[in-house]
């Protein structure tokens, strides 16, 4: 597959994921409309544990059908297919029947309440299905049906926004009727893939593919844990630490400055594919190249959120969720400092020393929790988020001193720094009060105004043209 195409279906997979999380922050007025803060906290932490939850139930086979699929005969496609799907759903249903057996206690440490023991029941049996969609979401992506993933998240999430605002705002059903809705929602998820069930899934299990398959997978699922842990375990800190009124507000801001991660998760999808079809010395002239258009189209548009955050959201936001606009620049950034390790670290991809990788992301982990647990009772929630921004970008340099070593690629003469540093200054001009005298709206069009020249000037729609010819 050519550059274009791939990057074409990153465009396609970037539009839906872009629309998909549009539908998902429309619901975050529903929450704090009609839940208590204490409440919506509740639902966060819930969100969070399933996604472990989930992590835990896949065990890595997602990987594993990315790098066995594509090579793979029509016969040995569906049995890998079959074997994946069939594994991760009796394992996340054992999984279950586990939690099951602990469910009041495990509502009583997580919730606090034991009124929310249906809650966590309906939000285990999501986790089931989500263990499954997972699995489909890679066989959405290899078998290239960006439309019917497009149908599948979009028909989930836009299903899920109309059934919140009916259980919550006209029934009152409060957490239980969120989670009902996102039930409805990951089911909705599997009607664009039974065409392709039909043709690759039956119900058998094959023992020799499985062997392959968790040989492979497993590793990935420690990376995986070790990742989620480093994008949430703040909130669950903050539940015991503070209370579940902080994991509202903080849970909000990082829905809001998380939502720029999905620019890097859909150029993740074709940049990897296409730079492992490089040979190593393309590889060396490619990396850099692409991270100067990549940053030039990223930290605009982080700027550009940065700016709303600060200058306009403090409008629509009531008084006990004021504090979030002080959270969402830390989370913003974090992630851009997170996405550049695609770039920085690429080489321990090429060479195939992944698990230096996965030591980076413990050890940001690790330096994550410690400033959690040192900052957070001085200083609370903001506490998380410096965590947070502090532990994803060592991600990034200690990928980037690991991959030198076995392959080294030259940043010089890009002109990586000089842009990266103009659009930090205006970023900085944002978190600034506006001058007295200036009206908020104005102070942020006049910084949107600079930021859209400052990014003509750097060439941003050239580094579009780069990145999908």
């Amino acid at each position: 597959m050519s550059q274009r195409e791939l990057f074409r279906r990153g465009g396609i997979n970037f539009v839906t994921k872009v629309l998909g999380q549009l539908l998902n922050l429309a619901q975050i007025p529903i929450y704090v409309a009609a839940l208590l803060p204490e409440r919506y906290g509740a639902l966060n932490v819930g969100y969070v544990y399933l996604n472990f939850f989930v992590i835990f139930a896949v065990f890595g086979l997602n990987e594993a059908l990315t790098r066995f699929y594509p090579s793979a005969s029509g016969e040995d496609k569906k049995r890998i297919v079959s074997t994946a799907l069939v594994f991760s759903l009796i394992w996340a249903l054992a999984l279950f029947a586990a939690h099951r057996l602990m469910a009041a206690e495990l509502t009583i440490f997580f919730f606090n309440d034991p009124a929310l023991a249906p809650f966590f029941t309906l939000m285990l049996i999501i986790a089931v299905v989500e263990t499954f969609n997972l699995n489909i979401t890679m066989l959405y992506q290899l078998e290239k049906k960006s439309g019917s993933y497009a149908r599948a998240l979009l028909g989930k999430n836009g299903l899920k926004l109309i059934l919140t605002a009916l259980f919550l705002l006209y029934f009152r059903w409060g957490v239980t009727g969120a989670a009902l809705a996102l039930l409805a929602g990951s089911l909705f998820y599997l009607i664009p893939a039974l065409p392709l069930l039909r043709q690759r899934f039956t119900p058998r299990l094959s023992g020799k593919h499985l062997k392959k398959l968790l040989r492979y997978g497993a590793p990935f699922m420690i990376t995986s844990l070790a990742m989620n842990t480093l994008f949430q375990i703040d909130q669950i800190i903050l539940k015991f630490l503070t209370g579940l009124e902080s994991v509202a507000v903080y849970g909000m801001a990082y829905k809001l400055g998380a939502a720029i991660q999905y620019l890097n998760g859909a150029f993740a999808l074709a940049w990897f594919p296409w730079l492992f079809s490089l040979t190593a010395d393309e590889a060396r002239r490619a990396i850099p190249r692409t991270l100067k258009n990549y940053l030039l189209v990223a930290l605009p548009l982080a700027v550009a959120l940065t700016i709303a955050a600060r200058q306009i959201l403090p409008y629509f936001l009531p008084g006990e969720y004021s504090a979030a606009t002080d959270i969402i620049p830390w989370v913003i950034w974090a992630y851009i400092a997170y996405s550049l390790s695609d770039f920085l670290g690429a080489g321990l991809f090429i060479r195939l020393r992944s698990q230096r990788f996965s030591l980076a992301a413990l050890l940001a982990v690790a330096v994550n929790v410690g400033l959690n647990f040192l900052l957070i009772p001085q200083y609370g929630m903001i506490a998380a988020a410096w965590s947070t921004f502090v532990s994803m970008a060592l991600l990034p340099l200690v990928s980037h001193l690991l991959s030198r070593r076995g392959f080294p690629v030259s940043y010089a003469n890009q002109g990586i720094v000089s842009a990266t540093l103009s659009f930090l200054a205006i970023g900085a001009l944002s978190l600034i009060t506006a001058p007295a005298g200036l009206p908020p709206w104005l102070y942020a069009a006049l910084l949107l105004l600079l930021l859209a020249l400052n990014a003509y000037r750097l060439g941003m729609t050239r580094a579009l043209q780069n990145l999908f010819r």
